[in-house]
C-alpha cells in the first residue's frame, strides 16, 4: 500500500494529493500520468517511512501496555426505582407531559361550563349551583361535576408523583388511567339519557377519556424512553483506553469497541435488558475514541489511533455481506444493528483519483451536511488531524455538532484503490466548545475504498458510523441517518455531473 502525502506544499511546487487540484479540461489526462509517476517515487520513500513507524508502534505500545488503565464505573440504579437519585434538572419532555395534565384538568372544565350554561335555563347560577351540589339527590346521574372532580383528582395525584416525587416509572399514569376508565364507563351507564345527550355532554365524557389515555402512552414512550437514553449515556463507562494492546490481539481490542446502546418503544416498560449487566452489555458501552480533552495527543498517539481505527476497520469489512438490507439499486444500504453501522455502495462517473478528490479534499463542496472543515495537524505522510462542524440536520431537530478526526488515506497502485479510514479522538488540540452551542459528537471507525470499474467509472463505498450524542430518541435517528446517507450520495453524483468531473478524455 502506498500513502498519500499530506505535506504543505509551496504555491510552486506540484506534486500530487494535497497540493494538486482536479480538472475536467484537456490537461486532466496529463496531469493523472503525472500522479501515477509520482506515486511511484512516493513508493520507495514511503517503505523507509513505514517502517519508522512501526517501530515506533511498538515502543509506543510497550509503554501503553505498562500503564494502569484509569476507568470511571457507574453503578447503574433500577429504572424501577420511583425516584431520581442524583440529576433534578426536569426534562422537556417531562415538563411536556405535565403541561398535559394540567390542559386535561383545564379542558374538562370548560366542556363542563360549556354543557352547564347551554342546558337552556335563563338562570345559569341555579343550574350552576345545582350541577356542583354534592348532596343533591341523583347527583350522579343528573350532574357531570364528578367528571370535572376526577380530572382535578387525576391531575393533583401526577403532578404530584411525576414533578415532586419525581417518579421514573408509568405505574402511577396506568394507575389514574385505569380509574378513570372504570369510572368514565360506569358514568355513562347512569348518566346517558333521553334528557341527558347532549352534544357538549358527550365531549365532556369522550375528551377526559381520550387525554387520560393519551397520558398513558406518552409516559412510557416518550418521558421515560428519553430520559432513560440520556440516563445510560450520562453513566457509561469512559474507560481510558491507552492501554490498548498490541494491534495483532484482537481479545484486547474487541472490548473496546464503541457501540450504541439506545432503548427503542419495545423497551419503554421496562425488560431484563434494560438493567443487564453481562460482560456484553459493558462492552457496547465502552468507546474506541482515544485521548483526552484536557490533555495534548502525541503523533504516536494519533498514530496508534488510526492503526486500531484500521484493524477494526479489516474485521468490519469481512462482515459487511451478513448485514441487513434496507435499500437496493444504484445506492446499496445495509446496516448491523448490533454495532449500528451502515454500508453503503454506488457508482459514479469519473476514475478513482478524481473521485478520492472530491471525496476525501471537497466533501463540503457537495454535502450540504457540513458547514466547514480545518485540517490542524499532519501526523505524517499519510494521515492528518480534522475539525469539522455539521449543519443542523432534520428540519432542526438536531443541532450542529463537531468533530475531531484522525484520518488516513492508502493508495494501492497495483489494482487502483483508495482506502480512507478514519475516527474521533480527544485532544485538547480541539476541545469541545465551553458554552455549549455545539455539541461533541463521535465518529466511530468510518471507511471509504474508491475503486476502479472502468476508466471512466469507478465504485465507491463507504462504512459509516456515527454517534452525534446528546437527547435525541434512538428511532429519529436511525430514521435519520438513511436520509442523509442517500441525499450524501445523491448530492456527490449530481456534483460529478455538474461540474464534469467524468474523466473522459
Amino acid at each position: 500500500m502506498e500513502s498519500l502525502h499530506f505535506q504543505n506544499l509551496s504555491k510552486k511546487e506540484t506534486k500530487p494529493f494535497l497540493g494538486l487540484s482536479y480538472s475536467s479540461n484537456s490537461n486532466h489526462s496529463a496531469s493523472l500520468t503525472h500522479c501515477k509517476k509520482e506515486l511511484n517515487k512516493l513508493s520507495r520513500q514511503n517503505n523507509k517511512s513505514k517502517l519508522k513507524l512501526e517501530e515506533r508502534n511498538r515502543s509506543s505500545d510497550s509503554n501503553r501496555d505498562n500503564q494502569k488503565d484509569m476507568a470511571i464505573h457507574s453503578r447503574r440504579s433500577s429504572l424501577l426505582d420511583p425516584l431520581l437519585d442524583e440529576d433534578h434538572s426536569m426534562g422537556k419532555d417531562r415538563r411536556k407531559f405535565l403541561i398535559v395534565s394540567i390542559f386535561d384538568f383545564c379542558l374538562t372544565t370548560v366542556l363542563w361550563l360549556l354543557s352547564t350554561v347551554s342546558q337552556g335555563d335563563s338562570n345559569w347560577a341555579k343550574v350552576f349551583f345545582d350541577e356542583i351540589n354534592l348532596f343533591k339527590p341523583q347527583f350522579f346521574e343528573k350532574s357531570l361535576f364528578d367528571v370535572v372532580f376526577v380530572a382535578f383528582l387525576r391531575m393533583t395525584f401526577l403532578l404530584t408523583t411525576y414533578a415532586i416525587c419525581w417518579i421514573r416509572h408509568w405505574g402511577p399514569v396506568a394507575l389514574s388511567t385505569s380509574i378513570t376508565t372504570i369510572f368514565i364507563a360506569i358514568k355513562v351507564l347512569f348518566f346517558f339519557n333521553k334528557s341527558n345527550g347532549s352534544l357538549p355532554a358527550y365531549l365532556v365524557i369522550v375528551s377526559t377519556f381520550i387525554v387520560a389515555w393519551f397520558e398513558l402512552w406518552l409516559m412510557p414512550f416518550r418521558v421515560l424512553n428519553r430520559e432513560r437514553q440520556a440516563y445510560y449515556q450520562s453513566t457509561q463507562y469512559n474507560d481510558n483506553v491507552n492501554n490498548i494492546g498490541r494491534i495483532g490481539d484482537s481479545n484486547n481490542l474487541s472490548n473496546r469497541i464503541s457501540q450504541n446502546n439506545y432503548i427503542t418503544d419495545d423497551d419503554a416498560f421496562g425488560t431484563a435488558r434494560d438493567v443487564s449487566s453481562d460482560e456484553d452489555e459493558n462492552e457496547k458501552a465502552e468507546s474506541i475514541v482515544q485521548g483526552s480533552d484536557t490533555e495534548n495527543m502525541t503523533i504516536e498517539d494519533y498514530q496508534h489511533a488510526i492503526t486500531v481505527a484500521e484493524y477494526k476497520a479489516d474485521k468490519i469489512w469481512k462482515e459487511i455481506h451478513t448485514w441487513k438490507v434496507l435499500s437496493e439499486g444504484n445506492i446499496f444500504i445495509s446496516y448491523n444493528d448490533e454495532n449500528n453501522y451502515y454500508y453503503v455502495k454506488t457508482t459514479c462517473d469519473t476514475n478513482t483519483f478524481v473521485l478520492y478528490q472530491i471525496i476525501w479534499k471537497d466533501q463540503i463542496k457537495y454535502n450540504n451536511q457540513i458547514k466547514s472543515t480545518e485540517r490542524l495537524l499532519i501526523v505524517d505522510e499519510c494521515t492528518e488531524v480534522v475539525y469539522s462542524i455539521s449543519a443542523p440536520a432534520m428540519l432542526g431537530h438536531i443541532s450542529s455538532r463537531d468533530f475531531l478526526d484522525v484520518r488516513r488515506i492508502t493508495y494501492n497502485r497495483e489494482e487502483d484503490i483508495f482506502n480512507g479510514i478514519f475516527v474521533s479522538v480527544k485532544s485538547a488540540i480541539k476541545p469541545p466548545d465551553s458554552t455549549g452551542k455545539i455539541i461533541r459528537g463521535e465518529n466511530g471507525v468510518n471507511l471509504m475504498r474508491i475503486s476502479k470499474i472502468n476508466d471512466n467509472c469507478s465504485l465507491y463505498e463507504w462504512v459509516f458510523n456515527n454517534n452525534i450524542k446528546g437527547k435525541v430518541p434512538a428511532n429519529l435517528i436511525k430514521s435519520g441517518t438513511k436520509s442523509f446517507l442517500i441525499n450524501a450520495i445523491k448530492n456527490l453524483q449530481k456534483y460529478v455531473k455538474n461540474e464534469a468531473h467524468t474523466g473522459k478524455k
